[in-house]
């Protein structure tokens, strides 16, 4: 017999015009979300250009943070390390010019690309929507 007993559950009803806190929060900053999707097409368009100019800039601003935030963040070497995985990744992409290796670039690229879009769409509606101004 299958059981169903989840079809009754239902969240609670919020008054009309009330919006959950997460969304009265974001539509406060929704600026926040529209810089991350503006600055997501960008490192998309980037990516698209110059693969491994990214993954090295990347990577050098990686160390930088890791270095910067290194008495205060513990595990601090995982940062500096994902940052010379980026560096090393970047600089083979240059002496190596796989294909498959730009394919993936161009995906990673693609997918900023669409990401970006998407945030920066949903800063418009959050955007229209006036919770929590006053």
């Amino acid at each position: 017999m299958i059981d169903r007993s989840w079809r009754r559950v239902r969240p609670p009803r919020r008054p009309a015009g009330k919006a959950p806190p997460a969304v009265e929060l974001l539509a406060r900053y929704w600026w926040t979300v529209a810089l991350r999707g503006s600055l997501t097409l960008l490192f998309g368009l980037t990516v698209l250009i110059r693969p491994a100019g990214t993954a090295v800039m990347t990577g050098a601003l990686e160390i930088v943070s890791a270095v910067r935030l290194w008495c205060e963040l513990t595990g601090g070497w995982l940062l500096a390390a994902g940052g010379v995985f980026s560096v090393v990744a970047g600089f083979l992409l240059v002496l190596l010019p796989v294909t498959g290796v730009a394919a993936v670039a161009r995906l990673v690229g693609i997918y900023a690309l669409g990401y970006g879009l998407a945030l920066a769409l949903l800063a418009l509606r959050l955007r229209q929507l006036k919770y929590g101004e006053s």
